[in-house]
């Protein structure tokens, strides 16, 4: 009956309780102070998650607005291609129905380029030359056939 015995001895029965109760207010201040950084923690995450989901969104309205003035910068240029284009075909349609076309001349010392330049032919060396040809003074462009 060694129980009986330690029961018997007060200041072994007072010491064991201080033992104890010094056990257990330390394990409950530990508790509270884990459940303090534990809500500490949770709140730290909630706003960090808040903060991304803020910066989230406006980076997206930026990427919006981005898009939106390259949507706008893209339907001007395909605006100005489109009248540009039609300017084009309007200024190919005039040339084309000018009825002068055929008439066009140019100085004899320009025929006589072009006449040589078409008549040249390459030897089998590589260094170019003339066919033998005259000058009748003409004034018109004439491809050689």
């Amino acid at each position: 009956m060694p129980l009986l015995t330690i029961l018997k001895n007060k200041k072994l029965v007072l010491a064991l309780i201080l033992i104890l109760s010094t056990f257990w207010a330390g394990w409950e201040w530990r508790d509270r102070e884990a459940d303090a950084e534990m809500s500490k923690l949770r709140q730290e995450t909630a706003e960090s998650i808040s903060e991304a989901h803020q910066r989230a969104s406006e980076a997206e309205r930026e990427l919006a607005s981005r898009v939106a003035k390259v949507d706008e910068q893209n339907a001007l240029i395909s605006a100005l291609r489109q009248r540009e284009s039609q300017e084009i075909t309007k200024e190919v349609i005039r040339y084309v129905q000018n009825p002068d076309i055929d008439n066009c001349t140019h100085n004899n010392e320009w025929v006589q380029l072009h006449d040589k330049a078409a008549i040249t032919r390459l030897s089998s060396s590589g260094v170019p030359e003339s066919a033998s040809r005259t000058d009748d003074g003409s004034s018109t462009t004439s491809d050689i056939k």
